[in-house]
């Protein structure tokens, strides 16, 4: 059911990069704004985070209902992006936007919940496999966000792939293709309003907060040291234990670290369509396609993730060497960023094929050994306390990144926007070498 829930939610907001100038023409904004249909969601997982820490610490709400609450907040945010696509018009952009600031709160769950729930429901041998379960789900969602909207589209005036969902005789003007679109979009947000729909009832139904008894001997020791110590919440108490928090180097460094492998990629979300019909542009090629090419380029990097999150899983369950594991993944990744800087240099859109499925690949390999690390270094705090601070700081990161990605993009072009993200993921890599857990006492 989570893995579903990451898959329904990465959808939401990942398909609006690759298909932003069919947007741009819906609601007559410009690419900035378009950009927001995808930041809003991290605009959401920042608002909702310190929200969702106080309620982790005061012990108010638990996995179950947190897990309700962000299935049921998608349901809305589906329904929002139905009535937006549904009427087509300028007056209708902010409620698009709204309801991927809602997308945006379920995210903030839902990324917070991949190391709790394997801290609470599985043994010590199995933690990284379940991790890497959950992480399959974003990838699948962000997947299908990168193919499904592009190949239901008939890009003006000659889209190189028919619709799928709804095909009638037209002529070769723009109306025909904008009323094509519009009723293929409507459909398919439609269905995954219904799916979210069906999955809420799920969670409901069958959805429980923890096992009756405790997977491993650790999470026995852990769950008697919190009621031993359990004291009524205050703020006072919960900004004592934030503040203790943010002194720990280590969780520092790491959250940054796992913010910039998470969401460096956001350059790509927003951007990649208008730096490839600028090297199709510059090849004599048709623009038209840009579209497509961007939408299948990250799609591969989809793929990759795919099969990262479970390789990554069962070298963390055979290895336990977290560090080790970040650090490789994320010389990787630092070498799949260059490759693309030289693919967009030398004009080799095969290179940006190659490039993202090894950058997915890393990305995985090295966040799932980061979530860990997070959970492990704070072991002694509340799982979902620990994670909402981690997911403020990456999805803050993501908008930071995206933001300076376009004024990098109106100055230098693509090559300033990929030299910028291979300096951002370069720094990663020097802090990922200063990172050297210090698990508590009660880990061992």
């Amino acid at each position: 059911m989570l893995a579903v829930l990451q898959t329904i939610n990465s959808f939401n907001f990942s398909g609006f990069g690759q298909a932003s100038s069919v947007y741009q023409a819906y609601f007559h904004v410009p690419y900035p704004a378009i950009d927001w249909l995808t930041l809003s969601s991290f605009a959401g997982v920042c608002l909702f985070s310190p929200l969702l820490a106080w309620l982790s610490y005061a012990d108010i709400t638990r996995l179950r209902k947190l897990i309700i609450t962000a299935a049921t907040l998608m349901c809305f945010a589906y329904l929002c992006t139905v009535i937006s696509v549904a009427v087509e018009k300028h007056f209708v952009f902010p409620v698009m936007v709204f309801g991927q600031l809602c997308n945006g709160i379920t995210a903030s769950i839902l990324v917070s919940t991949p190391a709790v729930f394997a801290d609470i429901w599985f043994p010590d041998h199995e933690i990284g496999t379940a991790i890497g379960g959950n992480l399959f789900g974003i990838s699948a969602g962000l997947l299908l966000g990168f193919l499904l909207p592009v190949n239901i589209l008939a890009t003006p005036p000659f889209g190189s792939i028919r619709p799928v969902i709804y095909s009638k005789n037209h002529s070769n003007t723009s109306a025909a293709w904008y009323e094509e679109d519009h009723f293929s979009l409507t459909v398919m947000y439609a269905v995954f309003l219904v799916i979210s729909m069906s999955t809420l009832v799920l969670v409901v139904t069958f959805f429980v907060d923890e096992p009756l008894l405790p997977p491993s001997q650790a999470q026995l020791v852990k769950r008697q040291n919190e009621r031993s110590k359990k004291e009524d919440p205050t703020i006072t108490t919960f900004f004592k234990q934030t503040t203790m928090l943010f002194n720990d180097r280590i969780f520092v460094l790491s959250a940054l670290v796992l913010g910039v492998v998470f969401h460096i990629n956001s350059l790509e979300f927003t951007m990649l369509n208008e730096i490839i019909a600028n090297i199709l542009n510059r090849n004599n090629q048709a623009t038209e396609y840009s579209n497509h090419t961007s939408g299948y380029i990250m799609s591969l990097f989809s793929v990759g993730g795919l099969f990262g999150s479970f390789v990554a899983g069962k070298i963390m369950d055979n290895y336990k060497r977290y560090e080790v594991q970040a650090r490789i993944g994320i010389f990787v990744v630092l070498f799949s960023n260059f490759g693309l800087l030289f693919a967009l240099f030398f004009r080799y859109i095969i290179g940006f094929y190659i490039c993202n499925a090894i950058f997915g690949f890393s990305a995985r390999i090295s966040m799932t050994a980061l979530f860990e690390i997070l959970t492990l270094q704070a072991y002694s705090m509340k799982e979902s306390f620990v994670s909402a601070w981690g997911t403020c700081i990456q999805a803050g990161l993501g908008i930071i990144f995206a933001e300076l990605g376009r004024v990098f993009y109106i100055y230098t072009g693509g090559i300033g926007v990929l030299a910028f993200q291979c300096f951002v993921v370069f720094l990663a890599f020097i802090a990922s070498c200063l990172i050297k857990p210090t698990y508590p006492e009660l880990l061992t």
